[in-house]
């Protein structure tokens, strides 16, 4: 006898929800510039992504590319991460 939320649909739909909640992880280590450190800048931060997956942050391309800006600071760096977000802002 089925009784109220025992819908398999249920398990399905809890599956796939976007989580609101904070990011899990560990976040990748900021990038200045170093042509050296860029590679692996990128992996720690496809990583993060791939864990976070199903937080909203990351299931619109535009608010993961910001997240990522967030993590690039220095000197070297600074002008081009400020070109790539005004670009997202026009």
């Amino acid at each position: 006898m089925a009784t109220v939320g025992d819908n398999p649909d249920d398990d399905e739909e809890e599956q796939t929800k976007t989580s609101k909640g904070g990011l899990k992880g560990s976040p990748p280590a900021k990038f200045n510039g170093n042509r050296k450190a860029a590679k692996q800048f990128m992996n720690d931060f496809r990583a993060y992504r791939f864990l976070n997956r199903k937080n909203e942050t990351m299931k619109v391309a535009a608010n993961w590319v910001a997240l990522t800006l967030t993590f690039i600071k220095g000197e070297q760096v600074q002008d081009w991460a400020n070109g790539i977000m005004d670009l997202m802002e026009e």
